[in-house]
């Protein structure tokens, strides 16, 4: 990698020029690149919503402990009748494509549905 200001090549775990000071900007990871596990926590956290959805197990797994703590407050407070909610976002990860799922829940950390 070379300097776009003096031309100097720079080692890859440079922060700056050693020669002219200029910050280097880091690149960016590749948008379309998603990791090789996300089509795995997506089965695993839609089947978890399909079969435990009432004790936000699939809120959980995904790092959303709030709403996890939520869906079963709900749940208890409507005698199972809102347990509902994760049967259906279970149903909405398994048909998510992994791209819009890893999107969605893993990049913008969207909480429901």
């Amino acid at each position: 990698m070379f300097c776009s200001r003096c031309g100097n090549e720079i080692a890859s775990g440079d922060r700056f020029c050693p020669k002219c000071g200029l910050p280097l900007v880091q690149a960016a990871p590749v948008p379309n690149e998603i990791p090789r596990d996300v089509s795995d926590r997506k089965h695993l956290a839609g089947l978890f919503g399909i079969l435990l959805g009432g004790l936000g197990i699939h809120k959980f797994y995904l790092g959303f402990t709030e709403e996890g703590i939520l869906e079963i407050v709900m749940t208890l407070i409507s005698c199972g009748i809102l347990g509902i909610i994760g049967f259906i976002e279970g149903l909405i990860y398994l048909t998510k494509s992994d791209e819009a799922f890893y999107q969605d829940y893993i990049v913008n950390r969207k909480k429901w549905f």
